[in-house]
């Protein structure tokens, strides 16, 4: 079965995903100085990409077929987050995920009342254009 040999996979990926993301934070070298990591970083992803073939291949189901996708999602934050904190891209230009969710979580209640009032005006838009058709053009 290919269950055990994806599972084995996944878990030895994220063991050197969490040490390659280690070797890049704090006040060590960074950019082409950590020369090893970005050679690390180049053979996980090609791994990465054996695993979400295989999980597209061999995994069915409700579930089954979510896993891939969703893997894929997490794969492209890790690379984010460890491309720009790796080569120290001001947060200006771009910040890393982990600086987007914090901002998120303290900055809720101002988030919170912004995406209820442009939620509730693009609803209204949108069911009083549907109301009468002569509204739309």
């Amino acid at each position: 079965m290919a269950l055990p040999r994806i599972t084995t996979g996944a878990v030895v990926l994220l063991l050197a995903a969490v040490g390659l993301l280690r070797a890049t934070m704090g006040d060590g070298p960074k950019g082409g100085a950590l020369i090893g990591v970005w050679v690390g970083l180049a053979l996980w992803a090609l791994a990465m990409w054996w695993l979400l073939d295989q999980c597209a291949r061999h995994l069915n189901g409700r579930f089954g077929r979510w896993v891939a996708p969703g893997l894929l999602g997490l794969v492209l934050l890790y690379l984010w987050q460890i491309i720009v904190v790796g080569f120290e891209v001001p947060r200006v230009l771009l910040p890393a995920p982990s600086a987007v969710g914090e901002a998120l979580i303290n900055r809720w209640a101002v988030l919170a009342l912004n995406l209820w009032l442009a939620g509730s005006t693009i609803i209204f838009s949108i069911s009083y254009s549907l109301s009468s058709p002569e509204n739309i053009f």
